[in-house]
């Protein structure tokens, strides 16, 4: 049984490219050594917008899964729209690759599409 001191939750914002602002939640956790390569985990995570009243807006959910690849540098796995009424064929879903290249760029000369809040040692 995974101890939950070994989950590790992480929470960021960002701008999408069109300049409007984006939330995320979620949690990674460690994963057993893969063919004797340690330092994989897995990654559970929701993108959201908060609208004027600071609440989700529920039309525009976006849930990620995927493995966080030993070094902690990429990010592979699905997204998709979670709705209810959409029959499973129908999905709205595709694939993903995040790398990190934030820490290549000094924060103080970071601008706002680098994002925030995921200075998280030890979980990526």
């Amino acid at each position: 049984m995974m101890s939950m001191s070994n989950v590790h939750s992480l929470h960021g914002h960002m701008l999408t490219s069109f300049g409007r602002e984006f939330y995320a939640t979620g949690y990674t956790y460690p994963l057993p050594k893969q063919l004797g390569v340690p330092g994989w985990q897995r990654i559970v995570m929701m993108k959201y917008f908060l609208d004027d009243d600071g609440s989700y807006e529920d039309e525009a959910l976006w849930a990620y899964e995927g493995v966080v690849l030993p070094g902690g540098q990429l990010i592979v796995g699905r997204w998709w729209a979670p709705d209810d009424n959409v029959p499973q064929e129908k999905l709205y879903s595709g694939p993903f690759i995040f790398w990190n290249i934030d820490s290549s760029v000094p924060r103080e000369e970071r601008g706002p599409e680098f994002a925030t809040g995921f200075d998280m040692p030890n979980a990526f």
